[in-house]
């Protein structure tokens, strides 16, 4: 396809070679990228602009291991801005590891739930 769309919320991008959201990762067709805001991203190429949202912030993942659950994870370090700061409102009711959120005072962003 020559383009694509994709929309975020409550999302974690970090570590990618090159740019988080560019082109060629689509095929090199044009992207339309939405922000339901609350994301976190190591890098501005995404434009994310909408409430909560935190371009150019290191989000300081662990790296990807065992942490349990059925897939390998990313855990989130002590100080993440991550941690407590994603939407509740869409926030699942379990992480990828099936830990129930939130675990502190709010849902984290991402797939991973810091259980203090």
């Amino acid at each position: 396809d020559s383009s694509a769309s994709l929309s975020l919320k409550n999302s974690v991008l970090s570590g990618n070679t090159g740019d988080n959201c560019f082109a060629g990762f689509f095929g090199g067709g044009a992207v339309t990228l939405t922000s339901g805001g609350n994301n976190v991203a190591d890098d501005a190429s995404c434009n994310l602009t909408s409430p909560g949202d935190q371009p150019t912030t290191d989000p300081l993942l662990g790296p990807l291991a065992a942490n349990g659950g059925p897939t390998l994870t990313h855990a989130l370090s002590a100080g993440s801005p991550a941690i407590d700061t994603a939407d509740g409102a869409s926030c699942p009711a379990t992480d990828q590891r099936g830990v129930a959120r939130p675990q502190g005072l709010g849902c984290d962003v991402g797939a991973y739930e810091l259980a203090p």
